[in-house]
C-alpha cells in the first residue's frame, strides 16, 4: 500500500471521527431544550399528566416528545373452575348439588391517571425542566420521570421510592 492510497482511507475516517464527537447526544440538546426554554406564566390547577405533557410538548415549540407510561391494570380475579366447585349432596336425592361460586369475578378498572394535586399552582418565569419538576412533586401519585434521546417518559415509582 502506497503513502497516497493510505491517505484516502485514512482521511475519510479521521473526518468522521472528529465530526462524531462533535456532534452532541440527542439527550443533550433534549436537555439543553428543557434548560433554555422558559415559560412566562403558568397554572397547573387539577391537570392530568397527558395535560401536562401536551403544555410541555407544545411550549418546546414540538420538539420534544413527552410520553407517559400508564400503570398496568390489576388482574381480575380468576372464577374457580366449574368442575371443582363445592358441591354438597341432597339428603332427599342423594344428588350433588352444586353451590355458586363464592365470589363473582370482577372486572379490573383503568387505574386513574396522574392529577396535580395542589389547589392553586401558579408559577411564573420557569424553566420546562422546573415545570417538569414541579409537575411530578404535584401530581397525587407517586410520578418520576426519564430524559432520553427521544424525549421524556413519565413513570410511576413506588411510595417508597424519593
Amino acid at each position: 500500500m502506497n503513502g497516497r492510497s493510505f491517505i484516502n482511507i485514512a482521511l475519510p475516517i479521521l473526518l468522521l471521527a472528529f465530526t462524531l464527537q462533535a456532534a452532541p447526544s440527542t439527550r443533550e440538546s433534549v436537555l439543553n431544550k428543557l434548560n433554555n426554554t422558559i415559560i412566562e406564566s403558568i397554572d397547573l390547577n387539577d391537570l392530568t399528566i397527558e395535560e401536562i405533557a401536551g403544555i410541555l410538548h407544545s411550549k418546546s415549540g414540538n420538539k420534544i416528545n413527552f410520553i407517559y407510561l400508564k400503570k398496568q391494570k390489576p388482574e381480575a380475579p380468576k372464577a374457580p373452575p366449574v368442575n371443582n366447585a363445592p358441591q354438597m349432596l341432597d339428603p332427599a336425592t342423594g344428588l350433588p348439588i352444586m353451590l355458586p361460586p363464592p365470589f363473582l369475578p370482577q372486572v379490573a378498572q383503568e387505574p386513574a391517571s396522574p392529577r396535580i394535586k395542589a389547589s392553586r399552582v401558579s408559577l411564573k418565569n420557569v424553566t420546562l425542566k422546573q415545570l417538569l419538576e414541579i409537575s411530578t412533586l404535584c401530581f397525587d401519585q407517586p410520578m418520576s420521570y426519564v430524559i432520553t434521546d427521544f424525549g421524556v417518559v413519565f413513570i410511576h415509582r413506588d411510595k417508597d421510592e424519593k
